[in-house]
Formats: structure tokens, C-alpha cells, sequence
């Protein structure tokens, strides 16, 4: 065999090998990245297709459902309307998540390695998210609610369990209702609105600087 054969062939074989060393990192090293990734549609519209688990208060209050779409699909609704929004967020196929349809997504959807969900595949099982029971109180909720919109001020409020460091209300003025936020016109209207930002999570999103430190040990 000459040279330049033998030098086509190292070359293909060179070529072979990096295409499979990329291949492997993106199908298997990265493939939690790329399936995580905010702009993969992809992963979106299958979960489309799963029932996501509900979301309920400390105290059984119903914040979050799905509910049967078109053909095989689901939709999500959420009962409380913007009392909760900030907290618990949405879910969507056109403007992705937010809040704990976000941190939570694993659970809500059941999320199963490969093999759990080909064996499930086969046994004919259908796909359903696990449901979640926050630490969330909705009568504290309601309070910090009222208390913060009759302040006519916009802000945010948050309030914890002392001995737990559970959260029992997360509140953000001005709020916005997560039903049928899907709809572009609804959506584009508060992403415009950068005076009152209500789509921004003051709890947790913004940057604030600190109080008077001493006033917790002169209250203790």
C-alpha cells in the first residue's frame, strides 16, 4: 500500500475518532446540560405529554394541576390565581418555567433515568409526575398579600419558620396571574411593563442592601 493511501486512511481514522469523542460528550457527559438548556424546545414538548404533579400548600390548599389538552397533552392551571405566582411560577411550552415549576421540575414530571423509563415504556405505564406539598401557609400567604399591596408600595415579603427555616410565605408586589400567561399578547404586555416589573421576583431576583443588623438582637 503507498503513502498517500496510507495517509487518506489515518486521516478518515483520525476524523472517525473525533467525531466520536464529540458525539459521546454531547449524548452522554453533557447530555443533562443540553437537555436543561432554556432554548431546547425539544424537552419541553414531551413533557407535554406527562402528567405534572400537583403543588399544594402545608395545609392542602390545591396551587397547582394539569389538566387534559388536545390529543395526548396536558395544560397546567393554577387555582389561586396570582396569589401564589411568584412562588410557584408556570410552566409552558412557549415561555418555559419559573419558580417551583422550574427548581421542581425533576419531581413534577418524574423524572426517571433511561432504563427505568424504557422498562416502564414496556410495561405499558403511563407517565406521571410526583406531587408536591410545600411548606407554604395559605392563610400567611393571604396576610402578607394584603399587607403588602395596602402598603401601596412594591416589594417583596417573605416569611420563615423559625425553627424549621421553612417557608411559609413569598410574596412579590406587583403580582400577575400565571393562567394564561401562554397567551403572547398577555405576556408581552407585563414583560413591557419595566416600571412595575411584575414578572420579576423581588424575594429572590433582586439585590437589596441590608437593615439595621443590631435591631435583631436589640428585639431578642
Amino acid at each position: 500500500m503507498n503513502r498517500p493511501v496510507l495517509r487518506l486512511y489515518g486521516l478518515v481514522v483520525v476524523l472517525f475518532g473525533v467525531l466520536v469523542v464529540f458525539t459521546s460528550r454531547w449524548t452522554v457527559f453533557e447530555a443533562e446540560a443540553l437537555r436543561d438548556n432554556e432554548l431546547n424546545r425539544r424537552e419541553l414538548l414531551q413533557e407535554q405529554k406527562i402528567r405534572r404533579g400537583t403543588i399544594r400548600s402545608a395545609d392542602g390548599e390545591l396551587l397547582a394541576r394539569s389538566v387534559a389538552g388536545r390529543g395526548d397533552t396536558f395544560g397546567r392551571r393554577y387555582p389561586t390565581a396570582a396569589l401564589f405566582a411568584h412562588v410557584i411560577g408556570y410552566s409552558y411550552t412557549t415561555i418555559g418555567r419559573a419558580g417551583l415549576e422550574r427548581s421542581r421540575n425533576d419531581e413534577l414530571t418524574g423524572r426517571r433515568t433511561e432504563l427505568v423509563s424504557a422498562f416502564e415504556s414496556i410495561l405499558g405505564r403511563s407517565e406521571e409526575g410526583d406531587d408536591i406539598r410545600t411548606t407554604l401557609d395559605a392563610r400567611a400567604q393571604q396576610v402578607a398579600v394584603t399587607a403588602l399591596r395596602g402598603s401601596g408600595h412594591r416589594g417583596a415579603l417573605v416569611a420563615l419558620d423559625v425553627k424549621t427555616g421553612g417557608v411559609l410565605a413569598l410574596v412579590s408586589e406587583p403580582s400577575y396571574d400565571p393562567n394564561g400567561l401562554d397567551d403572547p399578547v398577555t405576556f408581552a404586555r407585563l414583560n413591557r411593563d419595566e416600571e412595575n416589573a411584575p414578572l420579576v421576583n423581588r424575594a429572590t431576583q433582586n439585590g437589596y442592601p441590608p437593615g439595621s443588623t443590631m435591631k435583631v438582637v436589640t428585639a431578642a
